[in-house]
């Protein structure tokens, strides 16, 4: 009787304190950071089908290969500036320190976007479309315009995140990402392929500038920015190119994996059966992205309290299992029912979805918390040399196995890479910060 009285008690206080964290972290506005990337996802998920509904499947293909153009210039925006604030904004003292960095983040990704800018459109100019894509002759260079202002309102964003505003945050993001795609909608009515691009540009030139204006009313109205030193402007200009870099290195690797799919079969099918089968397990990174933007901060601000990181990782990776681990679980139940709202003639590719969630989940759960934690503290170099040996062996393993295993290849690659990827990683972060205490 006494054991169970005992085993009661412990659980009680299990369940008491796991009640007292969620709501410690809803007070801090971890939900709302969820909540809005969730919502953000959604509202653009939506958006893509209302879209495709309006717009010629002609059209909507154009539409999507002028997107991907754009994609590799975005991948530079702003070399990476906008995530400079999360880090030095944090770390800011004084008002006055803060509002440097956010003006000299501003100015400096306004130069490298109007160079990208030139640097596209004259490409554009020379590059041979293909005959079907001869439209995007014209149209590329509307919808790079709007890249300068897309980066302004990235760096409000996150400059809200870096103040911990986290119910702005979510506000602006999701009401920026509804704003997109109703303009977006709005401009395919109005004027099919060509109203969409012509929108895209005036709703990014509304909210950069207009996100710019609010975040610069609340925070620094009446403020004179400090003076940033040499090294200072180094130090963030260096952390934001490396970050760029490992960014745009995972985007490479989605782009990479259909490129070689397309490229080593020579067939069309094969590739949207792989975007279908993707097309639910990519939207893991919702949840490993909300814990991400909202732990970030409190590790810039306790790096180096050694005991605080050792503590706090470990309840990263709790909570990042604790959420992925059932989101996983029903995803992959679910795999026909989702499978199914794209068409009866994707059901083959179930299989194929289930094993790309287990690849996600060591992406979602095993590396992007040890890697955003390492980014967050500084150390973005690390990020960027085990993206770089993953992405080549990555690429290695698909041009050796795609003719053989086809989409399934990329599928069994990505679990392989990524939780290699992680173990490096996770060895990186021990080493630096005693994770695991062997031998004390």
């Amino acid at each position: 009787m006494e054991n169970t009285t005992g085993i009661k008690g412990k659980l009680n206080k299990i369940i008491s304190v796991g009640k007292q964290y969620i709501r410690s972290l809803t007070e801090k506005g971890a939900l709302h950071i969820l909540a809005g990337n969730f919502a953000t996802k959604f509202v653009g998920f939506f958006g893509s089908i209302f879209l495709s509904r309006i717009l010629t499947k002609a059209d909507l293909g154009i539409l999507s290969y002028i997107e991907n153009l754009y994609g590799y210039g975005f991948v530079f925006v702003g070399v990476g500036m906008a995530n400079a604030l999360l880090r030095f904004v944090v770390l800011s003292e004084e008002p006055e320190k803060k509002y440097a960095y956010v003006r000299y983040a501003r100015r400096r990704g306004l130069i490298a976007d109007l160079i990208i800018c030139a640097v596209m459109i004259i490409v554009n100019v020379f590059y041979p479309h293909k005959s079907s894509y001869e439209v995007a002759r014209v149209l590329l260079p509307i919808m790079v315009l709007a890249l300068p202002f897309q980066d302004l309102l990235n760096q409000a964003q996150l400059n809200e995140r870096a103040m911990f505003a986290n119910k702005r945050f979510a506000f602006f993001s999701v009401g920026s990402a509804a704003a997109v795609v109703l303009a977006r909608i709005i401009g395919a009515r109005a004027g099919e392929l060509k109203g969409v691009v012509i929108a895209i540009l005036l709703v990014n030139v509304i909210l950069g500038l207009g996100l710019q204006f609010l975040s610069h009313g609340k925070y620094f109205r009446g403020l004179r920015p400090g003076i940033l030193t040499r090294e200072e402007k180094h130090e963030a200009a260096v952390y934001s190119f490396q970050y760029m870099i490992t960014n745009g290195l995972w985007s490479i690797f989605m782009l990479m994996n259909i490129y070689l799919l397309g490229r080593l079969l020579n067939d069309p099918t094969v590739v949207a059966d792989y975007k279908i089968a993707y097309s639910f397990p990519v939207n893991i990174s919702i949840f490993s992205s909300a814990i991400g933007i909202f732990i970030a901060p409190y590790f810039v601000k306790n790096e180096n309290d050694r005991e605080w990181v050792r503590k706090n990782y470990f309840r990263t990776i709790g909570a990042s299992f604790a959420i992925l681990g059932p989101v996983c679980i029903v995803m992959a139940l679910l795999a026909r029912f989702l499978i199914s709202l794209f068409g009866a003639q994707y059901l083959n590719v179930v299989p194929l979805m289930r094993v790309l969630i287990i690849g996600c989940f060591a992406d979602a759960a095993l590396r992007y918390p040890i890697s955003n934690i390492l980014a967050a503290m500084g150390q973005v170099r690390y990020n960027m040399i085990v993206a770089a040996v993953g992405f080549s062996a990555q690429t290695v393993l698909n041009i050796i196995l795609i003719p053989k295993m086809g989409a399934y290849a990329i599928a069994l690659n990505s679990i392989i890479v990524q939780v290699l990827m992680a173990a490096a990683l996770f060895v990186i972060f021990n080493k630096k910060y005693g994770i695991i205490r062997i031998g004390r």
